[in-house]
């Protein structure tokens, strides 16, 4: 499988962009692996023709649902152990088989995390924290940056774990959705990101080469894909 040119966000916001008639600079706050990706990148001969985003964390900020976790456990950080939860019990079913809808892990993970603190969690606090998921907002600058980003002709289509009417639904609520011409789940290879299977689905339906994509995301985990050619490449 080739591999999308890559952009990691490593801070919880969205990319700073800079942009010029001669070409695209993307920014992103230092890193562990920003050197090298920032010369992988300077050695690209042409900028790319789509960037493909990441959803929740990289446009939407969960942070909202603080209230809720400082309400139900006491902890408002509580809420990063939930989602970090959620995201290595999806990646765990890639790897043992099964497929959930990303809902799914979400509230088992709610469940675990409640059993291990010794809390219970009252039925209206388990609902409010699930359903929030759907009407997270973006990030301030997230308009503003997308806006510019189409202004300089580029495509811009999403690539996300939950569900594509969730998705929709996300970025309807978060006023994002008409920056987008496409959205891609992970729903029809049935694996989460990393798997090499849903970034090949994305250049599937977009008929188009890796190398013509950006991937930008605010994870590390989900920007390492791997190349025949080259291993693993954390970029």
């Amino acid at each position: 499988m080739s591999i999308f040119k890559s952009s990691e966000i490593h801070r919880r916001s969205f990319i700073g962009t800079l942009l010029s008639v001669s070409a695209p600079v993307f920014l992103a706050q230092k890193s562990f692996a920003q050197n090298e990706a920032q010369s992988r990148q300077e050695r690209s001969s042409s900028p790319p023709q789509v960037i493909v985003f990441d959803v929740i964390e990289t446009l939407l900020d969960i942070r909202v649902l603080e209230p809720h976790f400082q309400r139900a456990f006491g902890r408002t950080e509580v809420l990063l152990e939930w989602f970090s939860q959620v995201l290595l019990y999806s990646m765990a079913g890639s790897l043992s088989g099964p497929y959930l809808d990303f809902a799914t892990p979400g509230g088992a993970a709610l469940d675990m995390v409640a059993t291990y603190r010794g809390v219970k969690v009252s039925q209206g606090d388990r609902e409010q924290i699930l359903k929030g998921m759907l009407s997270l907002p973006p990030y301030a600058e997230v308009s503003t940056q997308l806006q510019r980003l189409k202004d300089a002709g580029f495509r811009l289509v999403t690539l996300t774990n939950s569900s594509l009417v969730t998705v929709q639904k996300q970025l309807q609520h978060a006023g994002l959705f008409e920056y987008f011409e496409a959205n891609y789940s992970v729903e029809p290879v049935r694996r989460y990101k990393p798997a090499p299977e849903t970034y090949s689905l994305v250049e599937e339906k977009l008929g188009l080469p890796a190398d013509s994509l950006l991937l930008v995301a605010a994870h590390a985990w989900d920007i390492i894909v791997q190349s025949k050619q080259d291993g693993v490449r954390h970029l």
